[in-house]
């Protein structure tokens, strides 16, 4: 009896795993069917189950808010990414975790940063503003190579230097 159970359990978890890959893929396709693309804004972070973040963003003048996974802890509130959603029901959306950016009027200084660990989807990066020594994750596109000790620009903000980019993309 104990291994019918253990199956029949494995089988009901395995099938929830699909069930999450289904949706997550059929979402991806219907945002692709009629994209769309807005300048997001993180809102809100905590820890539930995991890091996650809420970006804000707008479409037609209308505000929107994603509430979705992220990377890491080092996400910001104030920290900003772009959205794509489908144009026909824009509340169906993705956070672009690769895409992080400024806005041309916020204040920025740049420093140099050195990549101190890579895995399959992030890199991690160490940067100095004045003698305090920051560290961040950031995600990459897939195919893109990095290595540990790869030295970068790295754009921050000056009122809030935790909020920074590596610039390891065109």
């Amino acid at each position: 009896w104990f291994i019918c159970i253990c199956c029949v359990l494995f089988g009901v978890f395995f099938l929830i795993a699909q069930i999450g890959v289904f949706q997550d893929h059929k979402k991806e396709e219907q945002i692709n069917k009629h994209e769309g693309v807005a300048d997001g804004v993180v809102i809100q972070t905590g820890s539930l189950k995991g890091s996650y973040a809420i970006v804000e963003y707008y479409y037609n003048g209308k505000r929107y808010e994603r509430r979705e996974f992220s990377y890491s802890d080092d996400v910001q509130v104030g920290q900003r990414f772009k959205v794509k959603f489908d144009t026909n029901d824009p509340a169906t959306s993705t956070v672009i975790y690769q895409q992080p950016f400024f806005k041309p009027e916020d204040r920025t200084c740049k420093t140099q940063g050195a990549i101190v660990q890579v895995d399959s989807r992030t890199v991690r990066f160490e940067y100095e503003v004045g003698s305090k020594k920051m560290k961040k994750f950031q995600p990459y596109t897939d195919g893109q190579v990095y290595h540990e000790g790869d030295v970068y620009t790295v754009e921050y903000l000056i009122d809030n230097p935790r909020i920074a980019i590596l610039k390891i993309f065109n």
